[in-house]
């Protein structure tokens, strides 16, 4: 199964796959902000689309090598982008790819304004704890 850590063997596509689930969890933990373009309803519908097809795929490796022929095939490379642009890029291929991993591994199952609205909370709920506590905001 593919974890947050990196092993010495991991494909491309593990490796892409891997980072943007480590994007969507901070996104999804209230870590990092939600991008709006997540809460347009095309996109919304979009991502659930491509989730519904996932459903089928059993374990991370399946869903990496499925990960890697459509990327491909959308001309995807890589990892996009550095780490501060990277969350608002990621597209509804991507997201519902990470988010059916996290599904495998026991997590995100719920629909995707569900999981959108938790995070916008957490954050929220991150950001007056801290300001609360005398620290500045993010």
């Amino acid at each position: 199964m593919i974890v947050a850590s990196q092993p010495a063997d991991a494909s491309p596509d593990e490796d892409a796959l891997r980072f943007h689930v480590a994007l969507v969890a901070r996104v999804l933990s209230g870590a990092a902000p939600v991008p709006p373009r997540w809460l347009v309803p095309g996109f919304v519908a979009q991502v659930e689309q491509i989730r519904r097809q996932l459903g089928p795929i059993r374990t991370g490796e399946a869903l990496a090598a499925s990960y890697g022929r459509e990327a491909r095939r959308m001309g995807l490379r890589g990892t996009p982008l550095g780490p501060h642009g990277a969350v608002a890029a990621t597209g509804p291929l991507e997201l519902a790819y990470a988010l059916r991993l996290l599904e495998l591994d026991g997590g995100a199952a719920a629909p995707w304004t569900t999981l959108v609205r938790h995070a916008a909370e957490a954050r929220f709920a991150g950001r007056e704890a801290r300001t609360a506590a005398g620290r500045p905001e993010d």
